[in-house]
């Protein structure tokens, strides 16, 4: 089809009485502006979501190492008056948006994901940070070992999912 294109170009400049050099800058230029309308287009298309997905990788990476010290250690709100300690409702919260975020992301993807989970990965990722943020607190006096397997569960899936490195300590 390519060379039909150019084909008719040149037969019409032949007619019309244009020199060579001029179809030559002609075609020069009309090559140039496809590479950059199709370079543009894969930047939009793939490239831009997958550097935003590597942000938001990086962001979730981030928070679970930072907040696991209140998902592993829930509080039982009966021991705080009835309320959940600041810093882990600013960590709940925190997971909470980062589960939102992701979710917004799914909806921005298109077709061309190279290098991006699914968008059932992601959603399922989103699911467990959910189930994170809400692991914060215990209800009252309760035993809460099971709260603990849980957290465990969650953040070890969302790095599965995510493909977040996991850093494994053996001993020797």
């Amino acid at each position: 089809m390519e060379d039909e294109v150019i084909r008719v170009v040149v037969e019409q400049a032949d007619k019309a009485g244009f020199p060579d050099y001029a179809l030559t800058i002609f075609i020069t230029v009309l090559s140039g502006v496809l590479v950059f309308a199709i370079s543009e287009w894969l930047k939009e298309i793939w490239l831009t979501p997958l550097q935003n997905y590597k942000k938001l990788r990086g962001d979730v990476s981030k928070a679970l190492t930072m907040h696991a010290r209140y998902y592993y250690n829930p509080v039982d709100i009966a021991d705080h008056d009835n309320k959940l300690p600041d810093d882990y409702k600013a960590a709940s919260e925190e997971l909470r948006m980062l589960a939102s975020e992701l979710r917004a992301f799914i909806e921005t993807l298109s077709w061309c994901k190279f290098g991006i989970p699914a968008k059932g990965d992601l959603y399922d990722a989103s699911a467990h940070l959910i189930g994170l943020s809400n692991s914060m607190m215990v209800p009252y006096n309760t035993h809460f070992d099971r709260r603990i397997d849980d957290s465990i569960e969650n953040e070890n899936e969302v790095k599965r999912l995510l493909k977040i490195y996991k850093y494994e300590v053996t001993s020797q």
